[in-house]
């Protein structure tokens, strides 16, 4: 199976690596798009979270 790059992820200016640990954070150049984008993939990665799913 494929894995899909997340939209937000899509152009390097719209995001970066979370400087207080795991994961990402958008820069203020994201569009509403990529915004919306990421909280669902944050949806997801804290459903998994919760679930034990890898």
């Amino acid at each position: 199976m494929a894995i899909k790059t997340p939209y937000f992820m899509t152009n390097r200016d719209w995001w970066d690596f979370n400087p207080k640990g795991y994961g990402f954070v958008l820069t203020n150049k994201a569009p509403q798009e990529a915004v919306e984008d990421y909280n669902r993939f944050m949806e997801r990665e804290r459903y998994n979270e919760e679930h034990g799913i890898d």
